[in-house]
């Protein structure tokens, strides 16, 4: 009986593919048994079909298809320049790309459009070993066309980083202007000051002083003027030829002049020019009106304290000008404070006002449409919703929204199910209101979410939502939900409505304050009784470690039914000592 090992082998040519490729190159270059032109600019390529459907998808479906290409013998090829087109021909027959500073961004486009994933990842690595000051702004701009998260928060970041050298660059004088209106706008840029802002507008607009000198009434508005010394302001800005010349430019430097004098503001002054940008502020946490209480009694609160970082102490803003305000609610637009409603002499209010943090003062703005207490109360996308609460006849289903900058409030649509004392936070461009009480201080176990594109109400019932007089704070990608007579700490996850417990609080907390500080959640005060003293202690919970830790600070006083927001403020007023 014959052996099977005499009766099969198997042979392996290791080399066979490679020289099939390499026999195909060949071809390629006598132009013999090529089966289609690829017509680039003004040159032509003889190719084989086979070859470029498999080393790229966009040709798979271009010969595979029904497409008229996939007949023809002759392709035309636009917008891939003739030079980009030979490297990737090169690389489909040969599987090597030489990629330089000089092609690496044609490349770069061209492999993302024909699909070639291996070369474009290779440009990716090239860019970020390449990235520096001289091409980060461009880089930036690609990748976020490509949608590369990667690199382009790399590039964001450097640009972000080293700004006083980016902007001596060629580069930096040849953007278009939409991407020096985006550079220039963001709140993260590493800038000694506003007036190195303002020069860098300049020197771009003198390199194409005839082209350009128009924009200056759009660009200047990237200047936060407010924060530019009034010396620096007056004797060089206002003077300058090219602004002076402009009513535009004159009149936002009026309008800057009187907020840096009075805070008094007309539109002419954008609620991004009112704030400093982050490289020039601390992020400091604010006690807001509340009610302070010991076993001897109790009194309103009108002191704003915060605590300040740098030195590690307590210290005052300026006092709430009303007096006897509880109840009302604060939230952060992460500059400013807004308080809304509250009650005064057992009278619910529909009156507003704004701490404007680098002037301290308080401002009156617009007064609501409807007066609320015990209401909700969240900033999206730069403006603040107001929601639910108690008129002191019956819970509110009404929401309104303000916009800073024209001082307007405006009603939305109701809630699905009126409710006093909710928790609310705003997240990936959502509110969401967990619990409260019904009329008669039954608790509502819904989650009510509000969508403002398309001014709707969703509800989701769960047995996991029983809060009420709690808070809802949103820290990564949760809403943490806790206070309300408990030290029960849940988060929920909007992606798939999910709610978890974390790890309890190390005291029962009712009418606390919480806020969110470095990536962690700071609460504060609040009662552990209703007829006991208040608390003024602080604890941090880090979510990496599902732990919760007792501060190193407390409460200046005894205190709850207090607002507990962030806010970004000027380093200059920390350093100063704000009282």
């Amino acid at each position: 009986m014959p052996s099977p090992t005499t009766d099969r082998m198997e042979f392996h040519q290791p080399f066979q593919a490679a020289d099939i490729l390499k026999a195909l190159n060949d071809m390629r270059g006598f132009k013999v048994l090529t089966d289609v032109i690829l017509a680039v600019e003004e040159e032509e390529f003889h190719c084989h079909r086979a070859v470029l459907a498999a080393s790229s998808p966009y040709f798979t479906a271009m010969f595979a298809g029904n497409l008229r290409e996939s007949r023809a013998e002759r392709i035309k090829m636009e917008g891939i320049p003739s030079d980009t087109m030979q490297l990737h021909l090169d690389y489909a027959y040969t599987g090597r790309v030489t990629i330089t500073r000089d092609n690496v961004f044609q490349l770069f486009e061209t492999s993302d459009l024909l699909q070639v994933l291996p070369v474009k990842d290779a440009c990716l690595t090239f860019l970020e070993r390449i990235l520096d000051v001289s091409n980060c702004i461009e880089i930036r701009k690609l990748a976020e066309i490509h949608s590369c998260d990667s690199l382009f928060r790399k590039a964001r970041d450097l640009a972000r980083s080293r700004f006083s050298k980016v902007i001596k660059t060629e580069e930096f004088l040849q953007l278009p202007k939409q991407y020096l209106v985006d550079y220039l706008s963001d709140d993260e840029l590493n800038t000694e000051n506003e007036e190195e802002i303002y020069k860098a507008i300049i020197r771009w607009i003198k390199f194409d002083r005839e082209g350009r000198s128009q924009d200056l009434d759009q660009l200047i508005e990237l200047v936060r003027l407010p924060f530019v010394t009034p010396e620096y302001l007056i004797s060089k800005i206002a003077l300058d030829p090219l602004v002076y010349n402009s009513d535009g430019c004159v009149q936002q430097i009026y309008e800057a002049r009187a907020f840096q004098i009075s805070g008094t503001y007309r539109r002419a002054v954008k609620t991004r020019q009112r704030r400093p940008r982050k490289c020039n502020c601390v992020e400091v946490m604010v006690v807001v009106c509340g009610e302070k209480k010991t076993f001897k009694g109790s009194s309103k609160a009108r002191e704003v304290p915060y605590y300040d970082p740098v030195h590690q102490r307590w210290r005052a803003l300026g006092p709430v000008p009303s007096k006897d305000l509880q109840v009302s609610s604060a939230v952060s637009t992460g500059y400013d404070i807004y308080i809304t409603g509250g009650l005064v002499n057992d009278k619910a209010r529909k009156d507003a006002m704004c701490y404007v943090s680098y002037l301290n003062v308080w401002k009156p703005i617009a007064s609501m449409l409807h007066p609320r207490y015990h209401h909700g109360a969240a900033v999206l996308d730069g403006k603040v919703y107001v929601i639910g609460g108690y008129d002191g006849q019956r819970c509110l289903e009404d929401v309104e929204r303000y916009d800073p900058d024209n001082d307007k409030w405006e009603r939305l649509a109701p809630l699905v199910h009126a409710v006093k004392c909710p928790a609310v936070a705003a997240y990936d461009g959502r509110i969401y209101v967990f619990g409260g009480f019904y009329d008669g201080y039954n608790i509502s176990r819904q989650l009510q979410c509000y969508d403002p594109h398309t001014n709707s109400w969703s509800v989701v019932e769960s047995n996991m939502i029983d809060y009420t007089c709690a808070h809802a704070v949103r820290l990564d990608n949760r809403i943490y939900l806790l206070g309300g007579s408990s030290k029960t700490v849940k988060a929920y996850d909007p992606s798939d409505d999910s709610i978890v417990r974390v790890a309890d609080m190390n005291i029962k907390r009712d009418n606390c304050g919480v806020s969110v500080v470095g990536g962690k959640i700071y609460v504060s005060g609040g009662v552990t009784e209703s007829n006991g003293p208040a608390l003024d202690c602080i604890e941090c919970y880090d979510p990496r470690k599902d732990e919760w830790t007792f501060g190193g600070h407390k409460l200046p006083c005894q205190l709850y039914r207090h607002g507990f927001v962030t806010v970004q403020m000027y380093k200059e007023d920390i350093h100063a000592g704000q009282t």
